[in-house]
């Protein structure tokens, strides 16, 4: 029984370490505020009782309503067999254990509290308190925190905001889901991440809603059952099936209507593995899948994952109106040159990356800091002198849709969500100095970080979707804000933990996104362990241009100051 309760202690799930966490902590608090009175009544039972007939049995001790459920009860399975044993002695009204004992007569009730030492002395002698108390303390506090938001989301049903509606009626007309991966080293199982992905959802309320409306109306979230987050487990090589994987996942729609918008791919390896998640658009951006993976991989190494609320739309944490639009000069860059979409075939995009080393990734940095501009804008620079070698873009301006992250104007910390502003820079043929380039980039995009700028942005989605829009209107105006060339969709520096318990985090792509329109490229890029991951997912890929790219920059940063 003794190595049995041991190895109950590393593998049990988190209920049934929380219950546990909640006899070992409840019976000293109550032992400790019960009246002078009952405590001495207490020792005299006590010593009654030691001397009499000796420690009571599992039979001697009450049985009062309990008010902690013990769920999937396997009687084959060691460890619940003893969480059976253990529910029956101490079944009994801990959440107000004081009320319970005082409700007995003194005699009664100082037998009550003697038997409740005994019992958790009993819980100690079969199980090592120390490790107990540390293991579970934070579990037990995430249960209870994930069951009271849990209860409140499901009890809230919120409007869509303006840019989360606009995303559902365009995945209508064309899939605009995106995916992000990570590559891991690192021996994991099926069931460790399926643990880890019901955290997740516990951490993130936004996980588990649907969408309820048709178009013409206001569509609304509503939280649905607990409906665990899909996951797929493919077994291959993560590094050599990984990409196709991702192309299969944006040819794979999501069903708005059905709880949840999200799922999760795993490439299990011998040695490591691909981790992707997928979601719709209207639930997250790039930097919420990247979150949602590193919280997985924390819940995989054990780690505490605290719950968040669910927060309400940008346009609402923003104020947002329709009349912030007046006197705002939008970005109409894309305005002149409509884009057109590509045919609706479900066809898979092609996929794929190249990771630059930590050595030119520094190089880039440092460069660009001394030339006053950023990462971004050195990218942007990359993409259009590299342009140049192709012919479908040798006589065109070069426009470069850049996502751009609200995060830090809403205080929407790292919980799921849309919250995103966005510009086009347009580059001219006649563009040729590299740092110049990077330079107005940089300039573009800052202006458009602003509070302002990104509410007259949301106040013009507000004017298309209105109280309803169709998905004909939706996608006309989707042509004309969203025409580039270019997507490229940059997550910045993360700067998460290498070492995941057992699990290390080598890379991460990703986002891999497409809006459905003719000939569009995007370069989704984020930074992780110190190297640029860049993605590239086209269904018309120009040959080599991430090697282009790459080459450029190389360049650039070999270039004398």
């Amino acid at each position: 029984m003794g190595r049995a309760t041991k190895s109950f202690g590393r593998n049990a799930d988190d209920e049934e370490l929380a219950t546990i966490y909640e006899y070992l902590t409840h019976l000293p608090q109550f032992l400790i505020r019960a009246p002078v009175a009952l405590r001495n009544s207490a020792r005299r039972s006590c010593r009654k009782g030691v001397r009499g007939s000796g420690q009571p049995t599992s039979a001697d001790l009450p049985h009062p309503p309990c008010n902690i459920a013990i769920k999937r009860e396997r009687s084959h399975d060691v460890r619940h067999r003893w969480l059976g044993e253990l529910r029956g002695r101490c079944q009994c009204a801990f959440r107000n254990p004081i009320t319970a004992i005082t409700r007995q007569s003194p005699q009664a009730s100082g037998s009550a509290l003697w038997r409740a030492g005994y019992v958790r002395s009993s819980i100690i002698n079969r199980f090592e308190e120390a490790m107990m108390v540390s293991a579970t303390r934070q579990i037990a506090r995430g249960q209870r925190d994930s069951s009271a938001i849990t209860e409140s989301a499901q009890a809230e049903v919120r409007p869509l905001g303006s840019l989360e509606h606009l995303f559902w009626l365009l995945d209508q007309h064309r899939f605009v889901h995106f995916a992000v991966t990570a590559l891991i080293s690192g021996e994991t199982s099926a069931r460790d991440w399926r643990r880890a992905l019901d955290r997740l959802q516990k951490r993130h309320p936004i996980l588990s809603v649907c969408v309820d409306g048709e178009p013409d109306s206001v569509p609304l979230f509503r939280q649905a059952d607990a409906t665990p987050i899909p996951l797929r487990i493919v077994e291959n090589e993560p590094e050599l099936g990984w990409e196709a994987e991702v192309g299969k996942e944006l040819a794979t729609p999501f069903n708005p209507s059905r709880a949840p918008l999200i799922r999760a791919v795993l490439i299990q390896g011998a040695r490591g593995a691909a981790f992707m998640l997928v979601a719709h658009h209207s639930i997250a951006d790039g930097l919420s899948l990247a979150y949602a993976i590193r919280d997985t991989l924390d819940a995989l190494a054990g780690r505490f994952l605290p719950p968040l609320p669910w927060l309400p739309s940008e346009d609402d944490m923003m104020n947002v109106s329709d009349s912030l639009v007046d006197g705002q000069e939008q970005d109409q860059a894309g305005a002149a040159r409509p884009a057109i979409y590509r045919p609706h075939d479900n066809a898979r995009p092609t996929v794929k990356e190249l990771r630059l080393s930590r050595g030119l990734t520094s190089s880039i940095r440092d460069r660009a800091r001394q030339e006053g501009t950023t990462v971004h804008g050195a990218l942007c620079a990359a993409l259009v002198l590299a342009s140049r070698e192709f012919a479908a873009w040798r006589e065109i301006p070069l426009r470069i849709f850049s996502p751009i992250d609200a995060r830090p104007l809403l205080g929407a910390g790292e919980s799921c969500g849309v919250f995103l502003g966005a510009t086009t820079s347009v580059f001219d043929r006649e563009a040729m100095d590299f740092w110049d380039i990077a330079r107005d980039a940089r300039i573009g995009v800052a202006a458009n970080k602003t509070s302002e700028r990104v509410a007259a942005l949301l106040s013009t989605f507000r004017r298309v979707v209105g109280d309803g829009a169709d998905v004909a209107t939706v996608a006309e105006f989707g042509a004309k804000a969203f025409a580039s060339e270019v997507l490229l969709t940059n997550l910045g520096s993360l700067s998460f933990d290498r070492q995941f318990g057992s699990v290390t985090l080598k890379a991460m792509f990703g986002p891999a996104v497409l809006t459905g329109l003719e000939g569009q490229q995007t370069i989704g890029v984020a930074t992780v362990n110190g190297a640029l991951c860049l993605l590239h997912t086209s269904h018309t890929p120009p040959e080599g241009l991430l090697e282009k790219i790459q080459n450029v920059l190389a360049q650039a940063c070999d270039e004398r100051a």
